[in-house]
């Protein structure tokens, strides 16, 4: 089922998707990558606390799916749970990257945590603490992550802090013009 769930979800026959991930559900309640399946498919189709409780599912099935909580942070963020967001993305960051099934998915996903927790700091003006989550996840990021948005926050934090050397620097790095305001 989840296979098929999987196939009809790339063919866009999200309900038929969804319908078999919940019927390999009913046959094996913890597989953390259907419920993950799952809430990823309701979290596309905007259904958000549905999405939550599957993700929540996926991480008590495997506390260490990575991608679940990096999900479960972003909705939280986006409904303005932010205390939560912060929770559920630093226990991201801190899970052990060793006896995972996907090593460079979790270390993208722990890398993305914490650039989403360095910019919800960043938007909060908590400039200092958001330098230290993107240094953080400029040190934990793998070589396939693409890291423009990171390098670009950095900079936008050192430019608010008016630590001028340090914000050019990461201007630099990205190759395009930025006016510090």
């Amino acid at each position: 089922w989840g296979n098929l769930g999987n196939v009809l979800k790339s063919q866009g026959k999200m309900d038929e998707a969804e319908q078999a991930y919940r019927n390999a559900l009913y046959f094996r309640s913890n597989m953390a990558d259907m419920l993950y399946n799952l809430g990823l498919l309701l979290q596309e189709s905007n259904k958000f606390s549905e999405a939550l409780h599957y993700y929540k599912l996926a991480i008590g099935s495997r506390p260490t799916l990575a991608s679940a909580y990096l999900n479960t942070g972003i909705i939280l963020m986006n409904q303005g749970r932010l205390d939560e967001a912060k929770r559920t993305f630093l226990t991201c960051a801190d899970i052990p990257d060793e006896n995972l099934k996907d090593p460079h998915a979790h270390k993208s996903s722990v890398t993305s945590c914490l650039y989403n927790l360095g910019k919800l700091l960043h938007e909060q003006g908590h400039q200092e603490e958001a330098i230290s989550m993107f240094k953080e996840a400029i040190h934990k990021m793998p070589r396939q992550f693409a890291p423009q948005s990171l390098y670009n926050m950095m900079g936008e934090c050192y430019c608010c802090c008016r630590i001028m050397k340090s914000y050019h620097k990461w201007f630099k790095i990205l190759n395009v013009p930025h006016i510090c305001r």
